[in-house]
């Protein structure tokens, strides 16, 4: 530091400077750190959210909401689902060892059951798949909302740290102005008592009349 840098406020400046520009690359480095956990939460439920999604449109597409091409299409598949006619077929053969062992295993007796039985699975399995789907929607639901919030508050904090940030670069700005000031105002001073130094009929008794007085500046 010198006398000069002081003086013009050059070093007050500086270190002004210094210290905004370590604060605004606090708060950058704040910004980036919830961004990335926050992108970071968003892909981990994500994956939930999407499966949640198609689940409930599968469940209204069965409902009919969607329209009947949509019904029509979610019927289809579901008569290639594996898993329904699996569940059929065990209630099915299971029905037809109980009549033959009865000795009724080619009576209308079993084919009755081996009637009631499987429609019994296929109803079952029905209500079943979509349970399950309007359990999964809900569960999309729910992700959704978590995703909401996280975004409500990944913007709240921001905000406050875009903010901050604002001000300190604003309060960097001011003090640098302000330093700009205060030498000035030196400047105006030491030139105002140079000025009374040499004006006739002014005392000479001043720090910087005295100073060149000394130095023989004044004859």
């Amino acid at each position: 530091m010198s006398f000069w840098g002081e003086f013009t406020g050059s070093w007050q400046r500086g270190k002004i400077r210094d210290a905004g520009a370590a604060q605004v690359a606090g708060y950058n480095n704040g910004i980036q750190s919830i961004n990335d956990h926050s992108s970071s939460a968003k892909n981990y439920l994500t994956p939930y959210q999407n499966r949640g999604d198609a689940a409930y449109r599968q469940y209204t597409d069965a409902l009919g909401v969607n329209g009947q091409d949509a019904q029509q299409s979610y019927w289809n598949t579901y008569q290639a689902d594996p898993q329904r006619g699996y569940d059929e077929d065990r209630a099915v053969d299971a029905a037809q060892r109980r009549a033959s062992s009865m000795g009724l295993g080619n009576s209308g007796f079993a084919a009755k059951a081996r009637h009631r039985v499987g429609m019994e699975a296929g109803r079952s399995y029905t209500m079943d798949r979509l349970n399950r789907l309007q359990g999964l929607g809900a569960q999309g639901l729910g992700v959704a909302n978590q995703l909401s919030n996280i975004d409500m508050n990944t913007g709240q904090q921001l905000a406050n740290l875009y903010t901050g940030r604002g001000n300190a670069e604003a309060g960097s700005l001011i003090g640098q102005a302000g330093t700009g000031n205060t030498a000035f105002n030196n400047g105006l001073a030491i030139g105002g008592t140079l000025i009374s130094g040499f004006t006739p009929g002014k005392s000479k008794t001043s720090p910087f009349g005295n100073m060149l007085t000394g130095m023989n500046f004044l004859g």
